[in-house]
């Protein structure tokens, strides 16, 4: 019976047994198998395969990585721009019930710090600062 050696070297370079093992699934004595594969350096081939494997495994993982923060940033961009727009209609509708000036600098100054900390926290603090400039709450954003 003639041994299926490109059998055994694919397995071996792929990592799915020892000498041991490889020799008891094909028949071969390990011994056998072990000249062999340092004749033709099996076990350098093997290593090269590993690392071709997980150099690509890496690359997958940092270009998916990159995907997801592009992703983040772009909805971190909108999200953002949806802040400031808000923002602005605040301001303008303030502007409006003032007559269109400013009369009193410190509801003024009292909004902008509104518009400044919903900027440095999150979306949902819009609606709060809403009713701070727009119905007079008191509270975290009084003087």
């Amino acid at each position: 019976m003639a041994i299926d050696w490109l059998a055994i070297k694919m397995d071996y370079i792929a990592g799915n047994g020892s000498y041991r093992q490889l020799g008891e699934k094909y028949g071969v004595k390990k011994d056998t198998i072990y000249r062999k594969a340092k004749t033709e350096q099996w076990a350098r081939q093997r290593d090269r395969q590993r690392d071709t494997i997980e150099r690509r495994t890496l690359e997958k993982s940092a270009e998916k990585s990159a995907e997801k923060l592009a992703e983040t940033y772009s909805e971190d961009i909108a999200r953002k721009a949806r802040i400031k727009n808000t923002l602005l209609d605040m301001i303008e509708e303030w502007l409006k019930r003032q007559g269109g000036s400013i009369q009193d600098v410190t509801d003024f100054r009292k909004m902008v710090q509104c518009c400044m900390d919903v900027l440095n926290n999150s979306e949902n603090d819009t609606e709060r600062a809403f009713r701070v400039v727009m119905e007079g709450e008191t509270g975290d954003y009084a003087d």
